[in-house]
């Protein structure tokens, strides 16, 4: 498994951007919230997940992890030493407006295939609907992280 390269938990810039050079190191929350360029998640929920989880003070995640070599598929957030996993599952109320790709026959097919992969590869998945970004969901997930 490809080693990551540091970066900054609080502000997500890696050793790459020059930003992370400039300004902070491992920011450790020193950089002005006005040069923090925060990543953009590819959704609003995932974005609500994010925030709602660095408040309740969960380890940093890996973000748009890919998992299986030999695919493109990646976890919207991982924990790869632990093998945990959450996924946002979009599209649930968008279905009748033309999106809602992941709840169409091909969408779903194809979902099922990636998290049957990760099942053999050893991941255990979270999958969290919009509705279901709630503390008692994320504090489950820190528990088991830090049971580890």
């Amino acid at each position: 498994m490809a080693k990551r390269e540091p970066h900054c938990p609080i502000c997500g810039y890696t050793a790459k951007d020059a930003a992370y050079n400039l300004d902070h190191g491992l920011c450790k929350g020193k950089i002005p919230a006005s040069k923090a360029k925060l990543p953009q998640a590819k959704s609003e929920p995932e974005e609500r997940f994010l925030l709602a989880w660095r408040a309740l003070g969960g380890p940093a995640p890996e973000r748009e992890y890919r998992f299986a070599p030999d695919r493109k598929w990646r976890f919207d957030f991982a924990w790869p030493s632990d093998r945990i996993a959450v996924e946002i599952e979009g599209g649930i109320n968008d279905f009748g407006k033309g999106r809602g790709y992941h709840l169409r026959k091909e969408g779903f097919l194809k979902d099922a295939a990636k998290y049957n992969r990760a099942a053999v590869l050893g991941w255990r998945v979270w999958r969290l609907a919009p509705s279901q970004i709630q503390p008692a969901a994320l504090e489950e997930i820190i528990h088991v992280l830090e049971r580890k």
